[in-house]
């Protein structure tokens, strides 16, 4: 069952990279174009994962106002990671980390937009609406 349910997901997730991937690029490519998002990319050697999509804003308090504008509208639009000098571990256990601006910008940035293969097209356009709202009202 862990391999055929394995294989599942992964002929589930193959077809999500061709879809709501590409659907979400050209549908934020406005966006993309007047700077006011910051699109993921894909080095062309390389294919989308299929389970993530990922936007970053310019800064920090765009980024906060965007995911409070999503979740009031029920869409969750989390972080993705958090940068492993900041944990709790790093800062009891290893020696003082010098500055990485770059790593804390991305972090304080980047949005994750839901994408999965159940996500029906109204949910995907609703999701789309709803982003391009954030930087409208």
């Amino acid at each position: 069952e862990y391999i055929t349910g394995g294989m599942r997901w992964i002929v589930e997730n193959e077809m999500l990279d061709g879809s709501n991937f590409s659907v979400l690029k050209e549908e934020f490519s406005d966006l993309f174009e007047k700077g006011l998002l910051i699109p993921q990319t894909v080095p062309p050697e390389c294919r989308p994962n299929g389970h993530l999509f990922v936007i970053r804003t310019t800064d920090k308090e765009g980024c906060d106002s965007l995911r409070k504008h999503l979740a009031d509208q029920g869409i969750p639009a989390p972080f993705h990671f958090a940068p492993l000098h900041t944990s709790r571990y790093a800062k009891d256990h290893l020696p003082p980390q010098r500055d990485l601006p770059v790593t804390e910008r991305v972090w304080h940035t980047l949005l994750r937009l839901p994408v999965h293969t159940h996500l029906s097209d109204d949910d995907q356009s609703r999701i789309i609406d709803a982003v391009h709202r954030g930087f409208h009202e």
